[in-house]
């Protein structure tokens, strides 16, 4: 593999666009798979664009405003099913922003880990989605209530996808409201807390294009965090590299792989 190939991007672009820019041929039967897997929707075309790979899903994924709770859920199924496999395969996050994700090729192989997401929508919802995020549930409710922000919590199910849905008091998400916004941060900084001490790293934040437009500092993004499988209690949590080991290996072929939801 060369150099130039150990850099690659994925971009959410538009409301529906999902582009591979630089990965290898095998990459696009993983996204592929996830997608299927996971947008129960659908892909409704894939092409080749100006030197990258473009999905086009059918419906809107990352649409914000009037998205459905099933399709917000299912976004953050998508990412999760699409990192997790890539992770697998030694294509690590490197840095992401609202637009694009950056990954590097390590070919040592990474820790098995277990996954799940946050997302913060409608200015006032978090969703917590994943097996491993289930243990998260108490201590959030905790923090939630201790600020005085509970309003009510609830299970989500949406075909075998489940997750757990806050509902917060007012307007959290929305930065704009002078110390409110100060209120919101000491929040999602014990938020934080908790994923450190139970061993997770924050591995990637997403926040689509078209979640962005014209919203100021609202928060609007997702988090997908990891954690290794066979952590020991009590040992420093990992960020980035660190979630690697050293031994060498050669990327594992896409059939090896299984896509979990």
């Amino acid at each position: 593999m060369s150099s130039s190939t150990l850099w690659a991007c994925l971009t959410m672009s538009r409301s529906d666009r999902l582009l591979l820019i630089q990965f290898p041929e095998d990459i696009k039967n993983i996204v592929r798979a996830a997608i299927v897997r996971s947008w129960p929707k659908g892909i409704q075309k894939e092409k080749e664009k100006y030197g990258a790979y473009e999905f086009k899903l059918r419906g809107a994924p990352w649409a914000k405003f009037g998205v459905m709770v099933a399709d917000s859920v299912a976004v953050c199924f998508l990412m999760t099913n699409i990192f997790e496999p890539l992770y697998k395969t030694g294509w690590i996050v490197v840095n992401s922003n609202k637009l694009n994700i950056t990954f590097q090729y390590q070919a040592t192989p990474p820790v098995p880990c277990e996954w799940l997401a946050i997302s913060f929508d409608d200015l006032r919802h978090l969703r917590i989605m994943g097996k491993a995020g289930q243990e998260l549930v108490p201590p959030f409710r905790d923090i939630i209530h201790g600020l005085g922000l509970w309003h009510s919590d609830r299970q989500l199910k949406t075909g075998s996808l489940v997750a757990h849905e806050f509902k917060l008091k007012g307007s959290p998400w929305d930065l704009r409201r002078g110390s409110g916004s100060v209120s919101t941060r000491v929040l999602v900084l014990k938020f934080m807390a908790v994923l450190a001490e139970r061993g997770f790293t924050l591995y990637a934040t997403v926040v689509p294009e078209s979640w962005d437009e014209d919203d100021g500092d609202t928060a609007t993004d997702s988090w997908f965090c990891c954690r290794p499988i066979h952590r020991l209690p009590d040992s420093q949590v990992n960020h980035g590299y660190g979630l690697l080991a050293t031994v060498e290996r050669e990327p594992p072929h896409y059939d090896e792989l299984s896509i979990r939801e």
